[in-house]
C-alpha cells in the first residue's frame, strides 16, 4: 500500500509540476501525508472553470479556466478544488461561502477524503452584478480554518438587443370632403 501511495506522489508531481521536487521536499509531503492528521487538509488549488472533464486523460480536471473578474451575471461555472487530505482521515467537510455586499447569499459544502490530490467541484451561478468573496473553510471539528479568500467581479450580463422593426409607413389618408383645415 505504500509503496502504491509513493507511486501516487511521484505520478502527481509529474502531472502538476514540470520540475523534480528536492528530496527534502517529496520528504515534507510524504510526511505530511502519511503523520498530518492533526495538521487538518490543505487547498492545493482552486479554479473557476466553465467545465470539467468526465472522461479521457485529463478526467476531473478545469476544462477551460475562467478569470475571476470577467464572469457574467447569471453565467454558471464550475467551482472546482484540489486538497491534499492525510491518510487515514475521515471525510472532512469544507463549506464555501459566496458573500455580496456583506450577505452570504450562497453556501455550498463538500467532503475531502483522504488522498494526495482530491479533486472536487461544484455548480455555481452568480445572479448579481458587482463585487463577491469568496471563502472556502475546512471544519475541523473544533474549529472553522479559512482555507483561501478570493475576490470576484460580476459584470452586468450582456444584454441582446432585439432588432428593432422599422416603423411601418403610415399611408397619408385625404381628408374627408369639406373638412376645415
Amino acid at each position: 500500500m505504500r509503496s502504491f501511495l509513493l507511486f501516487l506522489l511521484a505520478a502527481t508531481f509529474s502531472l502538476s509540476a514540470a520540475a523534480k521536487p528536492s528530496p527534502e521536499s517529496a520528504r515534507e509531503v510524504i510526511d505530511f501525508y502519511f503523520n498530518g492528521q492533526e495538521q487538518g487538509i490543505v487547498l492545493v488549488d482552486v479554479k473557476l472553470c466553465a467545465d470539467v472533464y468526465s472522461e479521457g486523460e485529463s478526467k476531473n480536471e478545469c476544462k477551460d479556466e475562467l478569470q475571476p473578474n470577467a464572469l457574467e451575471k447569471g453565467q454558471s461555472f464550475m467551482l472546482w478544488m484540489a486538497f491534499m487530505v492525510p491518510a487515514d482521515m475521515d471525510p472532512q467537510k469544507v463549506t464555501m461561502h459566496f458573500n455580496h455586499k456583506g450577505e452570504d447569499l450562497d453556501v455550498k459544502t463538500a467532503s475531502a477524503a483522504s488522498s494526495l490530490r482530491y479533486r472536487t467541484w461544484r455548480k455555481v451561478t452568480l445572479d448579481r452584478s458587482g463585487d463577491w468573496t469568496l471563502k472556502i473553510s475546512h471544519d475541523n471539528g473544533s474549529d472553522i480554518e479559512l482555507l483561501k479568500e478570493l475576490n470576484i467581479k460580476v459584470q452586468p450580463a450582456a444584454v441582446e438587443v432585439a432588432a428593432q422593426p422599422e416603423p411601418a409607413e403610415v399611408e397619408a389618408q385625404p381628408e374627408p370632403a369639406g373638412a376645415e383645415a
